[in-house]
């Protein structure tokens, strides 16, 4: 009852139920993932345990979550690196901005022109 992508390289003692997993994901020794989407290009390091989450990436901007993590419930955005030893639960993990583009999101930008009004 799961679906792996191509270029699937996972190390030993890996357990996957109920999950979909794209191409080209690396996964590291002692991980669990259970009823989750990895999109491709997706690297869990050892000892990761993912349940219940959509972890997306990009070939340009690859996801990478370190050892030790516990992820219960989340949404990971493309491109987005958890530090090892991080527990997130029902979080919706997203990156501020590529770091390639140099440009402000949105929300920001929505917050100054809010204060500019008020001060107005």
């Amino acid at each position: 009852d799961c679906i792996i992508g191509p270029d699937f390289e996972p190390a030993e003692c890996v357990t996957i139920k109920s999950s979909i997993l794209g191409s080209n994901c690396k996964i590291g020794t002692n991980v669990r993932i259970s009823n989750s989407i990895l999109m491709d290009g997706v690297t869990l390091e050892d000892s990761v345990k993912v349940v219940n989450c959509i972890i997306a990436s990009t070939m340009a901007h690859r996801t990478h979550i370190g050892s030790e993590c516990t992820l219960k419930d989340c949404q990971v955005d493309a491109g987005f690196r958890l530090p090892s030893k991080t527990d997130a639960h029902e979080e919706k993990l997203v990156q501020d901005s590529w770091d390639n583009e140099g440009e402000e999101s949105d929300e920001e930008t929505d917050d100054d022109d809010e204060e500019n009004e008020l001060s107005a």
